[in-house]
């Protein structure tokens, strides 16, 4: 139709249209939070464990998976929850509104700054394996099984204990749902339809059935039980439970940026050359065309690109295809310049559904720290990638200093959904204390515990230079008593030590 625009006619990269990651959150294997996730992969730690957390050995060693620290927590009282009902809610959804609410408050918000706004959520999950445990005995079910332990309640949920009124969506494209999320998000927030979104998802693994189907398929490592991403011994994935959650912004909007997020552009495999279930090359290669023509980038100034990644046979070589075909990613790479790549499921499994968040989290504290960390397990190319072989395209094996450029992830979904994001450097990485910031000031700060105003307190003393950091604790104090009990006031940068902690 004449005259009619489509969302590819945006121009991105104007300053109306940047859209920015302005606060997350996340739990992952080993892992409590982002801080132990960041020192985890920057140490070089194996984050999958060889232990019965979940399942006993003897089930060809699905046992040996990544696994959250703690699944079992939840304050039901902050989120307006009642005991019974918790009490048969899935560990997905409770975990799922203490990332949505931690990422709201690292964005430096509030609740009451976000509620009754048209703020989206936007969540993926897959098979709930909760669901199915409630289901063993007929006799003995119990009420709310299914809006405490079903995907689609999930979004709706956060939405309704956060007071938020945008759309609540749940997607599933298998181990691509998270950027396909991040995708409907980005476009309905370019388009106002929304003004924010709350976007993520967390995968845990707590019956063993969905393991040993993989196993049997086999899509699982049968003799490392690791994603050796890109390595000549890679054999499989390994299963894993995490996830990320994120709040997106227009960049006018925000407090803080983490990232700018380009442009994101998905397809589908539809009739492969490779089957249902194997990845297709070209399929990659023409999203990838599609994506950075659209977002009028050259792929010649894309710094990195993390990688899906998982360490199978048929799934690396079509990927690295991807980037190969026309020589359109990869023109003018060699081994004095090659086209940087890694995969994170090397250093912490695979979170299928969440596993795009997780790609996601790593690339943002990458940008945040200017280091990337390095891939594990990779000692031998793969023989089946010649880009590997003739240094077209190189394994980050080491932690790589990250000095700005656009970074891109993949990520590819079983049965065909692919998605591809474009990461812009944020330009507030360089940022320097303001001198204002050594004057003497008033630091206010709410919390639900004395443990909780503590640790914030020692925290803000320890940085007590940054108005940025101030700027974005404080809204914590507007929080209602009832919900933030404990208040706390101090001088930051006087001559001698004045604060104060009360509970209401």
């Amino acid at each position: 139709m004449p005259g009619r625009m489509h969302y590819a006619d945006i121009d991105f990269l104007a300053p109306e249209n940047e859209v920015v990651i302005s606060g997350m959150s996340g739990r992952f294997s080993e892992s409590a939070n982002l801080d132990e996730f960041y020192e985890n992969l920057i140490n070089h730690i194996d984050m999958i464990t060889d232990d019965e957390r979940r399942f006993p050995r003897g089930y060809n060693d699905i046992h040996i998976s990544g696994k959250l620290k703690e699944i079992d927590k939840f304050d039901n009282q902050f989120f307006g929850q009642t005991a019974k009902y918790v009490e048969v809610m899935c560990p997905e959804m409770r975990m799922g509104m203490e990332c949505a609410y931690e990422a709201i408050v690292d964005a430096g918000l509030s609740l009451e700054l976000l509620r009754e706004t048209r703020t989206g959520v936007y969540i993926t999950n897959t098979i709930m394996d909760s669901y199915q445990a409630h289901h063993q005995d007929v006799h003995s079910m119990k009420g709310n099984v299914y809006i405490g332990n079903t995907n689609v309640m999930i979004a709706s949920k956060i939405a309704f204990a956060l007071g938020l009124n945008g759309p609540a969506v749940s997607l599933d494209t298998a181990c691509s749902s998270s950027l396909f999320a991040m995708d409907a998000a980005l476009r309905a927030i370019r388009t106002g339809v929304i003004d924010q979104a709350i976007v993520g998802g967390i995968t845990c693994h707590l019956n063993p059935f969905q393991s040993g189907d993989f196993n049997v398929m086999p899509t699982l490592s049968q003799t490392h039980r690791r994603c050796k991403s890109f390595d000549a011994s890679g054999d499989g994935f390994t299963r894993a439970e995490g996830g990320s959650y994120f709040l997106l912004q227009k960049k006018e909007d925000c407090r803080r940026s983490y990232g700018r997020i380009i442009h994101i552009r998905t397809n589908t495999d539809g009739k492969s050359e490779t089957g249902f279930l194997a990845p297709w090359g070209w399929r990659h290669y023409e999203m990838l065309r599609d994506a950075y023509t659209e977002a009028k980038i050259d792929p010649r100034e894309l710094s990195y690109l993390e990688c899906h990644g998982t360490g199978t046979r048929v799934g690396d070589p079509q990927e690295i295809l991807g980037l190969t075909t026309n020589n359109f990613v990869t023109k003018g790479r060699n081994k004095e310049w090659p086209l940087l790549i890694g995969s994170v499921k090397s250093n912490c499994g695979h979170c299928e559904c969440a596993s795009g968040s997780c790609s996601m989290t790593k690339i943002l504290l990458s940008i945040k720290y200017g280091m990337i960390p390095a891939n594990l397990h990779y000692k031998t190319p793969n023989p089946n990638i010649p880009a590997l072989l003739d240094g077209t395209v190189k394994v980050v094996a080491e932690n790589t200093p990250y000095d700005g450029g656009y970074i891109g992830i993949n990520s590819f979904g079983l049965g065909g959904a692919n998605a591809h994001v474009i990461i812009g450097d944020t330009d507030t990485r360089h940022h320097k204390n303001s001198p204002a910031g050594k004057e003497p000031r008033l630091f206010i700060y709410a919390a639900r515990t004395q443990e909780g105003v503590n640790q914030i307190l020692d925290f803000a003393l320890q940085h007590s230079q940054s108005l940025e950091l101030q700027a974005l604790l404080t809204p914590s104090a507007c929080t209602e008593t009832y919900k933030m009990p404990v208040r706390c006031y101090a001088v930051l940068n006087g001559s001698k030590e004045i604060q104060e902690t009360q509970v209401r």
